[in-house]
């Protein structure tokens, strides 16, 4: 399928939240995978790893995986907005926002991004990202996976591209404890 939904949560505290639905999980500290099927999610622990593999997925027609899609990048895209009514604890958006720009700054060359924007609010940051083109996000998009955010798990959506030759944005959901 070529949409890609990836979280990672630093830990299983409340100020964590977690989203239902998703097709496969994987839960690890230091794993990262790439799997074509209709959504990827992905939630490390410091604990005890667990696989959940998707039963239904691999018998899902094409509409379920559209409506699967569909409701992912719905999801995505209310955690946004979300995001954006949220208030605004400087202290901690300055800091958190800082250690992200840094994080991903760390790994831009390698995942072929650049970083448009990080905006931290009292428990959230969302980054904007752009790739060249949609085919190298689709290749390198689970970089944005590989360092350690501040506290944070990361959520990764990539849409359907019109055309994959065209440069590709997102909006990369940075899920924080409370602060």
């Amino acid at each position: 399928m070529n949409t890609l939904t990836h979280t990672s949560t630093a830990s299983s505290s409340p100020g964590n939240r977690a989203r239902s639905g998703l097709v496969l999980i994987v839960a690890s500290a230091t794993f990262a995978a790439v799997v074509t099927v209709a959504a990827l999610r992905f939630t490390a622990s410091p604990k005890a790893p667990a696989v959940r593999s998707p039963s239904a997925a691999t018998a899902a027609s094409p509409a379920s995986d559209e409506d699967d899609r569909q409701r992912h990048l719905a999801a995505h895209q209310q955690a946004v907005l979300e995001h954006g009514r949220e208030p605004i604890n400087r202290s901690w958006a300055r800091a958190v926002g800082d250690s992200i720009k840094a994080a991903l700054s760390s790994i831009a060359d390698q995942g072929q991004f650049s970083i448009l924007s990080v905006d931290c609010r009292s428990h959230t940051c969302v980054g904007a990202v752009r790739w060249p083109t949609a085919s190298a996000a689709y290749q390198k998009w689970n970089v944005l996976l590989t360092p350690a955010y501040p506290g944070c798990g990361v959520e990764v959506m990539l849409d359907k591209p019109v055309d994959p030759t065209q440069p590709l944005e997102t909006q990369v959901l940075f899920l924080c404890a409370r602060s």
